[in-house]
C-alpha cells in the first residue's frame, strides 16, 4: 500500500505544471503522509517545488534588475 500511494503521488507531481498546484498536492499529501516512506516522498516533492519556486524568483529578480533602469513602455502609458 505504501509503495502504491508514493507512486500516486510521484504520478501526481509529474503532471503538475506550475509551482501553485505543486503546492496545492504537497498541502493534499502531507495529511496522509503518516508512514515514513510516505513521508519522505512528500519531503522529496516539497524539496523539488522549493527549488522550482526559487528558480522563478531568481528569474523575477533577474528580470527586474535588467529593466529596472529602463523599464519597458507601452505606447498606452503615460510618457512620464
Amino acid at each position: 500500500l505504501e509503495v502504491m500511494m508514493t507512486n500516486v503521488i510521484s504520478s501526481a507531481f509529474e503532471i503538475q505544471s506550475t509551482i501553485e498546484s505543486g503546492v496545492e498536492l504537497l498541502e493534499a499529501f502531507s495529511f496522509l503522509a503518516k508512514r515514513e516512506q510516505i513521508r519522505r516522498t512528500v519531503q522529496r516533492k516539497t524539496v523539488e517545488i522549493y527549488v522550482l519556486f526559487n528558480a522563478e524568483l531568481n528569474h523575477i529578480k533577474k528580470v527586474f534588475g535588467d529593466q529596472k533602469k529602463e523599464p519597458p513602455i507601452q505606447k498606452f502609458h503615460p510618457p512620464f
